[in-house]
């Protein structure tokens, strides 16, 4: 949608990619050292926006539930500590077993099933040293 096709439209377009745009940059921003599980409410009320926005928003863009989407961040997340001996390092983390919890990550099984299927490697195979 262009600005001169539909005003109505195109506003209603841009509010869409911009709930999208600060819905991933709010999570990417999270940091969990509270040590709770982040949640699709948490998030909504983060961005002032609605679990109903968040849902659509992400069922438009992605094709995803919003849980899903938290799950994908988390894993990114632990992929990129994982690679990175310095965030480890900073953060404290020795082994993937800290890394994983402390991205809320409490199931060792599901948690490398999810990798593998994002990642299309096992977690082990990022570890740098």
């Amino acid at each position: 949608v262009q600005a001169g096709d539909d005003p109505v439209a195109w506003a209603e377009e841009s509010t869409r990619i911009y709930a999208a745009h600060a819905f991933i940059s709010e999570m990417m921003e999270w940091d969990p050292s509270d040590g709770r599980a982040r949640t699709v409410a948490d998030l909504a009320k983060a961005i002032g926006s609605s679990t109903k926005t968040l849902t659509r928003v992400c069922a438009e863009r992605w094709g995803l539930k919003p849980v899903t989407v938290l799950k994908y961040v988390g894993l990114s997340q632990c992929k990129m500590a994982f690679m990175t001996p310095e965030i480890r390092k900073k953060m404290g983390f020795k082994t993937r077993e800290q890394v994983r919890l402390f991205y809320g990550f409490k199931s060792a099984g599901n948690f490398n099933k999810s990798y593998q299927e994002l990642f299309l490697e096992p977690p082990g195979d990022h570890w740098a040293a």
